[in-house]
């Protein structure tokens, strides 16, 4: 932060910096997945009725939008669909990896600690894959929205929009 007031000269807003989440919250059950409408033909929208953590922050399970194919049966693919719900949640090493290869400025603890997660998105192809759009904030560039999609558990883009 002291790096970021120097080159600002105090003039940028600081965001709250997350409170710990607690590290282990009940497990995501097929119970806590609900249908929410029909996006078309060919997928399902559903949402969950609690809590989940996502980047260590703790998000609303109800803002996070899922969509699945219609070939895909959700009671088959609830375990990866809940295990990748959970490595969203702790992927601290992947995000900041990606982030120090891609930007100039070092995304460290206080960084990740300090990401503010707005929307989440999950979607489940016909062929069982997974992928995650997710828009946050952060303590680099706090003016603007971080967006961040994944292809499996890998970041395939992550750019700042504003």
């Amino acid at each position: 932060m002291k790096k970021l007031a120097d080159s600002h000269g105090d003039r940028f807003v600081i965001k709250r910096l997350k409170a710990k989440v607690v590290q282990k919250i009940e497990k995501l059950t097929m119970e806590n997945v609900k249908k929410k409408d029909e996006q078309g033909s060919d997928w399902q929208n559903y949402e969950i009725d609690k809590s989940i953590i996502i980047f260590g922050y703790l998000f609303d399970g109800k803002s996070l939008g899922i969509t699945v194919h219609n070939d895909v049966e959700l009671t088959n693919s609830t375990n990866t669909l809940t295990e990748y719900i959970d490595w969203l949640g702790h992927c601290k090493d992947v995000l900041q990896k990606f982030y120090n290869e891609k930007f100039e400025d070092e995304a460290d603890d206080e960084w990740y600690e300090s990401l503010e997660v707005y929307r989440v998105k999950v979607t489940v192809i016909k062929t069982g894959d997974t992928f995650a759009e997710i828009t946050c904030g952060d303590n680099i560039w706090s003016d603007h929205l971080l967006d961040i999609e994944f292809n499996g558990k890998e970041v395939e883009t992550m750019g700042y929009d504003g």
